[in-house]
């Protein structure tokens, strides 16, 4: 058994700590992204999560509403300036 599957941290969620703030999180459909996502979600924050798949990043809205804080998909590639720019002008970023 390797280290990774071993390593299970137990790091409980203070909740309200980020209430009333807004998460922009790249690349939070999935993996890391989607991870800090939740715990951000769980911690109170609203989220924009920004990802280039569509469909991955809606469930992850649907995950964030489901623990009771506002959050919104937007479709961009953060390695894209237009992207980003387009992303910033819709509403990500208050």
């Amino acid at each position: 058994m390797s280290n990774t599957n071993r390593y299970s941290p137990t790091i409980t969620p203070t909740p309200f700590r980020f209430h009333g703030k807004t998460a922009l999180i790249t690349g939070g459909a999935r993996g890391i992204g989607r991870a800090i996502a939740v715990r951000l979600a769980q911690e109170g924050a609203n989220l924009a999560i920004v990802d280039k798949d569509a469909a991955p990043a809606e469930e992850a809205v649907t995950q964030a509403i489901e623990l009771g804080v506002q959050a919104e998909a937007f479709l961009g590639d953060v390695s894209s300036r237009e992207d980003v720019e387009r992303v910033v002008k819709t509403g990500a970023v208050p």
